[in-house]
């Protein structure tokens, strides 16, 4: 048994609602293979989006550079455009009984008016709860996070300060800082389990000073672990392609692409974080699994026509993502298709209604469609 499996084991025994959504994992394997008219065993867990606002101008992101035309911005700047609602969290908490896990998104979830009770609510009624923030509202949250003792933060880090302020805006290397400085005090304070990580996006910006930015992560004690992850994106040939032949389930954009990508020096990347992985063993992580050789991550970034992953995606077999409008779709990258609302209708209703059957049928029978190739149900 490796090391990492012994981990993994420990960190389930200590938690056994972690064994339960692991047996849902293997069950939905089970539903892909064997499974009839696309049924499928409810998630193991519910990426849940709370609002639609952000406070950074993140240069990889449909959003921060305010391109409309993209799905990404659509789906998750949806037609609610502000917070969710306390009555859709009292039916997420009611048609959820069987407690998946709840991963808390925004855009910036710490810039709901309520994001504290929200939390709250979801923990006391006994759902395992991971919180993905950039980490610039965190002084003020963090003794509120940490009195809560929900189970992972992930906290937006991309480089040093300058770095990391060219990609997400001036200023907010320092607030997500101040902001880790304050969570491992508070966390001290309340004696709290949290995992806290962070998270670094490889880009055509930074991928030159990854080791750097690691070490000093590291030496400053901020973050017990790093992940780091090769972006997620749709080009354009990849959406045109998919139009020409699936429009009819639904439309496809580029999403979060820059032709930059290609200036992104592989061998570079892959050396840092092989050097990083033999100085702080278990403590670096790629969340990007299958891309396991430096020739795969080459083609990744230079060759985005390849697909370097997996050849079947079980997203829609495993997971939800619930925007704050009630809408849910299969993921917040993927092509233009709701399966229901969550405001309308039930979560049973909704997993294994008509439309979301529809979708799996179609995509079990075509292994993915074209813009899967760099999308995480691939390629981690």
């Amino acid at each position: 048994m490796t090391t990492f499996t012994l981990s993994k084991a420990v960190k389930v025994l200590r938690n056994p609602g972690l064994f339960v959504n692991l047996c849902r994992e293997k069950m939905s394997t089970l539903a892909y293979h064997f499974g009839k008219e696309g049924f499928a065993f409810y998630p193991g867990s519910i990426k849940l989006y709370i609002n639609t606002t952000c406070n950074c101008t993140c240069n990889f992101c449909d959003v921060g550079k305010k391109n409309e035309e993209s799905m990404f911005f659509q789906q998750v700047k949806n037609s609610n455009s502000g917070d969710i609602s306390d009555e859709l969290i009292g039916k997420i908490i009611t048609e959820f009984s069987y407690k998946p896990v709840i991963n808390i998104s925004g855009l910036e979830p710490l810039l709901h008016k309520d994001w504290f009770n929200i939390l709250k609510r979801l923990k006391n009624n006994g759902f395992i709860l991971n919180l993905v923030t950039n980490g610039t509202l965190l002084v003020d949250a963090a003794d509120k996070l940490m009195s809560l003792n929900i189970n992972g933060i992930s906290v937006s880090l991309d480089g040093t300060e300058e770095v990391h302020d060219s990609i997400r805006g001036k200023g907010v290397y320092k607030k997500a800082i101040d902001g880790l400085f304050a969570l491992r005090m508070a966390k001290k304070k309340y004696k709290a389990k949290t995992n806290i990580k962070v998270n670094c996006c490889v880009t055509n910006e930074n991928y030159s000073t990854l080791e750097k930015f690691a070490v000093r992560m590291f030496e400053q004690n901020l973050s017990e672990k790093i992940s780091f992850t090769y972006l997620y994106f749709v080009t354009p040939e990849e959406a045109k392609i998919h139009n020409k032949y699936f429009i009819n389930i639904g439309k496809a954009t580029a999403t979060n692409y820059n032709q930059r990508y290609s200036e992104i020096d592989t061998h570079e990347v892959w050396k840092q974080i092989q050097n990083l992985k033999a100085n702080f063993k278990g403590r670096i992580g790629v969340v990007n699994k299958k891309i396991n050789s430096e020739q795969k991550l080459s083609d990744y970034y230079h060759s985005p026509e390849i697909n370097v992953g997996a050849q079947k995606c079980l997203i829609p077999w495993k997971r939800i993502t619930v925007l704050s409008d009630g809408k849910c779709i299969i993921h917040n990258r993927c092509f233009d298709y709701e399966t229901g609302n969550l405001n309308k209708q039930s979560f049973k209703g909704i997993w294994n209604g008509e439309r979301f059957r529809y979708f799996r049928k179609q995509l079990k029978a075509n292994k993915i469609f074209p813009v899967c190739k760099r999308c995480c149900a691939i390629v981690n």
